[in-house]
């Protein structure tokens, strides 16, 4: 009677499909009918015949295997296999050696080993003063455009919103990111630090590129709101200030950063709301104007508050600001 010994555990890959592995070969046996089974000690075949070695997935338990005048047929394609050696089969259909599978996957040691270089190259990266320069030429654009929209009254809330220009250029954006991180996990081989840098730089610009859309627009409406050659003007101090701001909270936690925002707010609120309030019952320029004032104190304050936390907390800046 035809018999096969199998000596270990086995895996499933499938109703009715079982899968034996083998330590020094990688030997993949695939035996139907069976029943699923957590594990064997040991299987013996007698006149079953040993069929369909394909499709297969990443191979990870092994054992060893081992067949005598057993039928098998169907030894292809092999799937995920980092290698197959020194499987045999003694029998009517097939014999066998070394010539399964001709495509080997990186190792497990190797693909942990790019994994870490990969992650370590992102942080290094990201964590340049390249980048966080990008980075706050981005957030400074984004905050004076939301400020820019702030100074708006109740009757120009809706003014710029989903501006297709600027949908278009965030797609954009968003293609040129995803571009850059596929980028960031190439092998060494293929990745090129200076090509990394052009890559997110274009991004970065781009991103600044879609906020101004918007805040052009805010500020071409504001004309509609009482302002004047005079309040830009002040509306450009305000734009430096926030940069200023900006560019402190880099130096600080965000824990910090949060508490001087709110500080400078607090500080300031009455006087926000009441000027605030007579703009937007009467939007001209006068009103517009002390509009602007009321928000240059809010971000001295905040500057301020920002220096002092700052390793250069006694800097002439400071000490103009706090002379206001």
């Amino acid at each position: 009677m035809p018999s096969a010994s199998l000596v270990g555990g086995i895996g499933t890959l499938g109703e009715g499909v079982a899968v034996w592995f083998s330590m020094a070969a990688w030997t993949v046996l695939v035996v139907r009918p069976l029943a699923s089974h957590a594990s064997l000690a040991e299987i013996h075949l007698y006149g079953s015949p040993v069929a369909d070695l394909s499709p297969l997935g990443t191979i990870r338990a092994r054992s060893e295997v081992s067949t005598n005048d057993t039928n098998v047929s169907d030894l292809s394609p092999f799937v995920g296999l980092p290698e197959l050696s020194n499987l045999s089969f003694s029998g009517s259909k097939v014999d066998c050696h070394s010539q399964v599978s001709t495509v080997s996957p990186l190792r497990a040691s190797e693909a942990a080993e790019l994994a870490a270089l990969v992650e370590n190259r992102r942080e290094l990266f990201l964590s340049s003063e390249f980048v966080r320069e990008l980075e706050l030429k981005r957030r400074t654009a984004n905050a004076q455009m939301q400020y820019a929209r702030t100074t708006l009254p109740p009757a120009g809330d809706s003014v710029c919103q989903d501006l297709p220009e600027a949908k278009q250029c965030e797609r954009r954006g968003k293609s040129a990111m995803s571009t850059l991180e596929k980028y960031l996990d190439l092998p060494p081989k293929k990745y090129d630090e200076q090509e990394a840098k052009q890559r997110f730089e274009q991004a970065k610009q781009t991103e600044i590129e879609c906020v101004t859309i918007e805040q052009d627009c805010v500020i071409e409406a504001l004309g509609k709101y009482g302002a004047t050659a005079r309040t830009r003007d002040l509306l450009r101090e305000n734009f430096e200030l926030l940069a200023q701001r900006e560019k402190l909270q880099e130096e600080l936690d965000s824990a910090t950063s949060d508490q001087c925002l709110q500080h400078g707010q607090e500080e300031h609120a009455a006087y926000i709301i009441a000027n605030y309030g007579r703009y937007a019952r009467q939007p001209v320029e006068y009103f517009r104007i002390q509009i602007h004032r009321a928000f240059a104190k809010v971000h001295e304050a905040q500057i301020r508050c920002l220096h002092a936390q700052s390793p250069d907390g006694d800097s002439s800046s400071a000490r103009s600001l706090a002379s206001r």
